[in-house]
């Protein structure tokens, strides 16, 4: 190649014209707030480009990055505590306005979609547009009708449900850990209950016996890590390379989507049969068998009442069950981890572990047969309580109510009185909700018991109401963990009742400890705003004697 060739100006000029374009958008664009004035967390004094550099700043330390948007709101403008700032993080959401905790309420009141969008905001920051085989599956009318199947017929089928869940955690557990009575072993938490979790919420999706196939219990748990990670590694891809850098880094995830449909497929063959047959023994009014009763079924009646071919695809009713299961796995599996290792590595182990056998066997016995059931799991208050404490100090949501503000003229906010433009992405504090002294007293500290005994407390200012609104599942602007308001994660109340079941099935059948060579718990990972377990970290864990409790 001629050596001189990139010093023509007919080369050299369009070459500088394309990288100065590139930088321009990159560093210098003003950005659809830059008019707003906002303080931006992260940026230092003497910045060439304080924006860019915060995201570093903020990326590489989320927490204190969380306390000092927390602390901005409050003190960068003294003539008003109720200050927005701009939260810049690197591979987060661009242009975030951080509004202060006073306008929890305000964006809770925000009609959803046509005044700020919940959903969309979802499906950017996962980048689901670019990562699925299909997008049409996060887009309305789908996801709406989706999403309220999840809200309504999951949540009311939950007390059918719990024999069935605590049937395969038993069979989970036996099979992972492989213990006799007084044997023991190390164990990998991360890895033990994500496969448990996985194998508990197919049970639900697509039930027996495919729940229980090792491959499409390997498929399920590989396509809820792929979303993750695909999403997170296409968020800080420049947004006009998106598509072409998506067909190289979803190929993975595509790939294991399509082997998903395939297992999926003979399954879904045989239901829409057994519908058909069910469906015409009911025209000739005869006997046609029992009804299967997990989400795959419930998809399959939903379509053939639409009468859509769309919906009725193996395609779509397996892509279906795969958001589903990444939904209901990914981060469930994080938070069970969390728990487990927040009560092994607590100083007063013992004490907490006899006091939660204690509640479970008084429950247990107390509502009879079947012994697992929602009112056993409902009466179980330290248990729910250990849950929610952990969700407390280890939530996988940093930043609360993330939305996209679509209102045409925008958002005119109450307290911090700026006019947010349609586009911008918004959120209210909760890490540094979480870590409130005055919210929750010793906030660093681990107190499994904390709600238990504020649900105790029968004085007349703490009503009924009030205690209820204690419980794991429930929201508030204090705990954000399952978001707030009508947007509010419809699968919590199953997420709460699989994750007791769980924990209960372990704390009643194995005696816990740390792990070879651990003497404290294992720190969590951060990553940007996203904080995770340790997936490598142990526990010991030896069977006790047989209980009456299967």
């Amino acid at each position: 190649m001629d050596p001189e060739l990139f010093s023509r100006p007919a080369i050299l000029a369009p070459i500088f014209l394309a990288i100065s374009y590139i930088v321009y958008q990159i560093f210098l664009k003003p950005s659809p707030v830059s008019q707003l004035n906002l303080p931006i967390v992260g940026a230092r004094p003497g910045d060439w480009f304080p924006y860019t550099q915060a995201q570093w700043r903020n990326y590489r330390d989320f927490r204190a990055a969380a306390l000092e948007a927390d602390r901005l709101s409050r003190a960068a403008n003294p003539e008003n505590p109720h200050q927005a700032v701009l939260f810049p993080v690197l591979g987060g959401t661009p242009n975030l306005i951080y509004l202060p905790r006073s306008e929890i309420k305000f964006v809770i009141d925000q009609p959803d979609p046509v005044g700020v969008d919940m959903h969309g905001q979802v499906v950017d920051t996962m980048q689901l547009d670019y990562i699925l085989s299909d997008p049409h599956l996060v887009r309305d009318p789908i996801w709406s009708t989706h999403h309220k199947m999840v809200a309504t017929t999951l949540t009311s089928q939950i007390p059918n449900l719990v024999p069935d869940l605590a049937d395969e955690t038993a069979w989970l557990f036996k099979h992972l850990w492989e213990l006799d009575p007084g044997q023991s072993k190390d164990v990998l938490v991360f890895d033990t209950l994500r496969r448990v979790i996985s194998g508990t919420t197919n049970r639900v999706t697509v039930g027996l016996p495919l729940c229980r196939d090792e491959e499409f219990q390997h498929v399920s748990v590989s396509h809820a890590s792929l979303v993750a990670t695909t999403g997170q590694v296409m968020s800080w891809i420049w947004k006009p390379f998106k598509p072409l850098v998506a067909l190289v880094t979803a190929m993975p995830l595509k790939r294991i989507s399509h082997r998903f449909c395939e297992l999926l497929r003979p399954e879904v063959k045989r239901r829409l049969a057994e519908y058909d047959a069910h469906q015409a023994a009911l025209e000739k009014k005869s006997s046609s068998g029992a009804v299967r009763n997990d989400f795959l079924q419930w998809t399959i009646n939903q379509a053939k009442t639409v009468g859509s071919p769309y919906l009725l695809s193996p395609e779509t009713l397996a892509g279906r069950i795969a958001l589903l299961n990444f939904s209901g796995i990914h981060t469930t599996a994080f938070a069970v981890t969390h728990a487990l290792l927040d009560l092994v590595y607590s100083p007063n182990r013992e004490q907490i572990i006899a006091e939660l056998r204690e509640e479970i066997e008084s429950c247990l016995d107390k509502y009879g047969e079947p012994r697992w059931k929602k009112a056993s799991l409902n009466a179980m208050h330290k248990l729910d309580s250990l849950l929610r404490e952990s969700g407390r100090l280890n939530s996988i949501v940093n930043i609360g109510l993330p939305r996209k503000v679509s209102a045409p003229e925008g958002l005119l906010t109450p307290h911090s009185k700026i006019r947010i433009p349609k586009g911008t992405s918004i959120a209210v504090p909760a890490y540094a909700v979480f870590r409130d002294p005055e919210t929750y007293p010793s906030p660093d500290e681990f107190k499994p018991f904390r709600f238990a005994e504020q649900r105790a407390d029968s004085s007349e200012e703490n009503s009924t109401r009030a205690r209820a609104g204690k419980a794991f599942p429930s929201t508030s602007a204090e705990y954000l963990v399952f978001g707030h308001g009508k947007t509010a994660c419809p699968g919590r109340f199953f997420v709460a009742n699989e994750l007791m079941l769980v924990m209960a099935h372990i704390v009643l059948h194995y005696d816990l400890g740390p792990g070879k060579g651990q003497t404290s718990r294992p720190e969590n990972k951060w990553y940007g705003m996203n904080v995770l377990p340790d997936l490598g970290a142990s526990i010991r864990v030896t069977r006790r004697e047989k209980t009456s409790f299967s």
